[in-house]
């Protein structure tokens, strides 16, 4: 009986023991793969040495190069005024960006409350497209 039992107990570790190691391959390399990915993160925040002014940024939170970065509309950026409109503002980045690496900022003016709020409105909903290189 034990040496029945020690072969069945030698086979189920035979089985298992593979299976075992493929799943732990599988999350090594899932987490690898969510770990070199691009994170693109833009916002509108106040200018550090004016008071008055907003800054455009646009970071890479992640840890890979997002390259080829297109934005699905222009940014809206130097538009002027405190509390209405002063002019229209211009677009930028209509063409997007050629590479944005991991950690950089790219910081645009812009521009004033009354402007960018007249320019906006509520919310400005765009979608980010970037190509990344895969780890592995």
């Amino acid at each position: 009986m034990s040496s029945e039992l020690a072969t069945t107990v030698q086979m189920a570790f035979y089985v298992i023991s593979p299976i075992v190691t493929l799943l732990a391959v599988l999350v090594a390399y899932i987490a690898l793969v969510k770990q070199s990915r691009p994170q693109i993160l833009i916002q509108y925040r106040p200018n550090p040495d004016v008071q008055t002014l907003i800054d455009l940024v646009i970071e890479n939170i992640g840890n890979g190069i997002a390259r080829d970065v297109t934005f699905s509309v222009p940014l809206p950026a130097k538009c002027y005024g405190i509390e209405s409109a002063d002019g229209p503002g211009s677009d930028i980045l209509a063409k997007g960006v050629p590479a944005i690496a991991a950690g950089q900022k790219l910081i645009f003016d812009g521009g004033q409350y009354g402007g960018l709020a007249n320019r906006i409105g509520e919310k400005l909903e765009l979608q980010v497209s970037y190509h990344y290189k895969n780890p592995i």
